[in-house]
């Protein structure tokens, strides 16, 4: 599956691509001042520890490292971010879920969280016509590359050098990645073939999703405050709409990869940032000289 973000197209530039840094990102924020939420209810410590998995691994040799001005650029990005989540009255509904992200026509939150999976292509048409109520574009979670959307591969296939049985070893990589109808990875997942994800985007032209009740998919806004709802058709995807998630896809080159013991000690040393016990530099020293010792130990 690809993680990413969606905003609305007319807040970006035409020719910008899926991804951004951490500057560009702070550059968008500051033309966007005043937004209670930035990315859907991320809180400034959701986004510090996604930050985590984008910026702490090198792409180029597969190891880990911890770059000391981009983690305290996160930090000071982060102060942006609302300490704690919305607060629904008795608890978070799926109603009053879904009517929290609607804020976003009017740009609060700023930014949507999206996954673009098989069995959720139907979810940026849900974007467009009913949260942001116009045309949106799809971006990667700011990184150190800029490289933008990233995919999450947590089911992966290795076949070990010394094994006997190589050819039956790959014929079960095939299977296993190949299109049953009996078995819902593809729905969770995105698939290998190019030519199945077309099928399933080509599904998305027919009939909508139908859900509880029979009823057509479709979003509500209003509710929250006393608002009356209001009830937004869905429909089916549009051709260009489903280039756009091809496109995505297609762009899409990076593996998040993430190294649990690097993610732990920021973890664990982040925690005196958020209490205010200390400051940015001094986490980033703890931090800093902690994976040094670490990295030092894989040699």
């Amino acid at each position: 599956m690809i993680e990413c973000v969606t905003g609305k197209a007319s807040d970006f530039a035409v020719s910008e691509n899926h991804g951004w840094t951490i500057d560009e990102f702070i550059s968008f924020l500051d033309k966007k001042p005043g937004a209670e939420y930035i990315i859907e209810s991320y809180t400034k410590e959701a986004f510090i520890f996604k930050m985590i998995e984008y910026y702490f691994t090198d792409r180029e040799t597969g190891g880990v490292k911890f770059d000391r001005e981009a983690f305290l650029k996160i930090l000071e990005v982060s102060e942006r971010f609302p300490v704690a989540e919305p607060c629904f009255e008795g608890g978070i509904y799926f109603d009053e879920w879904f009517n929290f992200r609607s804020g976003a026509r009017e740009g609060n939150p700023l930014l949507l969280y999206a996954i673009l999976c098989g069995g959720g292509f139907r979810d940026p048409m849900t974007m467009e016509v009913a949260l942001f109520g116009e045309t949106v574009i799809f971006k990667g979670f700011p990184s150190a590359s800029g490289t933008g959307t990233q995919f999450h591969t947590p089911a992966r296939f290795a076949i070990s050098e010394k094994s006997e049985r190589k050819d039956g070893a790959w014929e079960f990589i095939k299977f296993s990645m190949g299109h049953h109808p009996s078995l819902s990875w593809e729905n969770i997942y995105i698939p290998v073939k190019i030519e199945r994800i077309e099928e399933m985007l080509d599904e998305t032209l027919g009939n909508p999703l139908m859900v509880d009740r029979e009823s057509p998919y479709y979003e509500m806004l209003g509710g929250l405050g006393g608002k009356p709802f209001i009830r937004i058709p869905i429909g089916n995807n549009t051709p260009e709409l489903n280039k756009k998630i091809m496109d995505v896809i297609m762009s899409t080159t990076v593996v998040v990869p993430s190294d649990p013991v690097v993610r732990s000690i920021i973890k664990e040393e982040i925690g005196a940032y958020l209490a205010g016990q200390k400051t940015p530099d001094q986490v980033a020293d703890i931090i800093e000289n902690r994976v040094g010792i670490y990295l030092k130990e894989l040699e």
